[in-house]
């Protein structure tokens, strides 16, 4: 059986950890063990792979296609807002609030639009990325190149990682406290100690399921499964496509980013304060 078949044999037959029983695995760590498990699993990336990033291999983007959601979103509530606005006109009540609040996202949505568009013009973007990020902040995506070290040779994925997800804070922690060559001086079998003792290989045991080689890993490519197409979860763990794909199909971080804030958003808060 090959590699990938295997892992994806896992996805389909053992459970994963739930995000709430991972939140309370973090919780009952120190800082540093907190951050490499939430980075590990943002990260989807196998040990080897995990403890080869260096802080120098993540880098900063603005997501347009979160903006875009956004705007779709606002524009949402602009329609629904608009109407109560008609109807409640055409009843004789008082829609003075919704009037405003109608204003208040107008502006709002002509301010998205406008950013969207500069940000689309080669000789702004760069001025217009600045803003889009100060105004707002989910746009921000890091990402993460990883070698792929499955593969006979090494291949480079990018994997972004959203700021709306809750385990994206503790990444970033673990970015900004980190001064050596690697996010982690770590071995292999220490990250296996560590995942251990915060209770990650009991999950699987208690239940009569085998523990996945890379159980965090386990975890980020269950729940980006359910959004991904199969072409995109391929690309996104590192998977080597069939035929003669894998030669002119190629990563692209943009490609992951709307299935990831989904994905995001149906995760629960973390929920202490640690980060």
């Amino acid at each position: 059986m090959t590699t990938i078949s295997k892992e994806l044999k896992e996805l389909e037959e053992i459970p994963s950890i739930p995000r709430p029983t991972l939140y309370a695995m973090i919780k009952g760590a120190n800082r540093r063990d907190q951050e490499l498990m939430a980075s590990f699993t943002v990260m989807a990336n196998r040990c080897s792979e995990g403890l080869a990033v260096k802080p120098s291999d993540v880098h900063k983007e603005v997501s347009i296609d979160i903006l875009k959601l956004e705007i779709n979103e606002l524009a949402a509530r602009l329609g629904r807002t608009r109407t109560e606005v008609d109807v409640g006109a055409s009843l004789g009540r008082d829609v003075g609030a919704a009037k405003k609040e109608l204003g208040v996202l107008y502006d709002e949505y002509l301010r998205m639009t406008d950013l969207e568009e500069a940000f689309h013009k080669g000789d702004t973007m760069l001025e217009t990325v600045d803003k889009i990020i100060k105004l707002y902040p989910q746009t921000l995506v890091y990402v993460v190149t990883i070698q792929t070290l499955k593969r006979k040779k090494q291949v480079s994925r990018p994997v972004p990682i959203p700021v709306i997800d809750p385990l994206a804070p503790l990444f970033v922690s673990a970015l900004s406290n980190n001064m050596g060559e690697t996010f982690f001086e770590l071995t292999r079998q220490r990250v296996w100690q560590l995942f251990k003792k915060a209770g990650i290989y009991a999950f699987y045991k208690d239940q009569g399921y085998p523990v996945p080689k890379n159980p965090l890993r386990h975890l980020r490519l269950t729940e980006v499964s359910n959004f991904f197409n199969r072409t995109q979860l391929y690309r996104y763990a590192g998977w080597k496509l069939k035929g003669t794909q894998d030669k002119y199909i190629h990563n692209k971080w943009d490609d992951f980013v709307e299935p990831l804030i989904k994905v995001a958003r149906r995760a629960p808060p973390l929920g202490f304060d640690r980060v």
